[in-house]
């Protein structure tokens, strides 16, 4: 297994007054080896080989400013029993390998720490097949395919 590495940078300029923003989860984020950034539900998300590392919530029960981690579950209440001020959970995420975390809240070592242990968890899992791209042409050949078999006649 390849040793995570997190490249260092000016941590003065990382930390806003108001906690963490989404260019400091970038940061984090596209320092670890094989990440790379995409979207989900229209929000930033963060990926390994098609797996999710981390990704802006978006689901309606989550605090405005929250992150989602994937973890495995086992390590979820330790997480919530130490800093439960900066880590929590709704019940949409109950069911899920992962963490929410407060942007507001969470300071830049605890989350290198939390990504470190993220990424070991996600690189385990078989990479996802990349889906390609539709285009309106084969959307329309599709459209046109079904006409034809509709118009057919014995």
């Amino acid at each position: 297994m390849c040793p995570v590495v997190i490249q260092e940078f000016d941590i003065q300029n990382v930390k806003t007054q108001s906690g963490l923003s989404v260019d400091n989860v970038r940061k984090l984020a596209l320092a670890l080896a094989d990440v790379e950034e995409s979207t989900a539900y229209g929000k930033p998300a963060f990926l390994i080989h098609g797996n999710m590392l981390a990704c802006i919530a978006s689901h309606k029960s989550a605090e405005p400013g929250t992150l989602v981690v994937c973890i495995p579950i086992e390590e979820r209440a330790k997480l919530l029993v130490d800093k439960p001020n900066v880590f929590y959970l709704k019940d949409h995420y109950l069911n899920h390998s992962s963490i929410l975390v407060r942007l507001l809240r969470v300071d830049l070592a605890t989350l290198r720490k939390l990504f470190a242990d993220s990424w070991k968890f996600v690189r385990t899992k078989p990479h996802k097949k990349r889906r390609t791209p539709r285009t309106l042409s084969s959307k329309n050949s599709k459209t046109a395919s079904k006409q034809k078999s509709s118009d057919w006649k014995p």
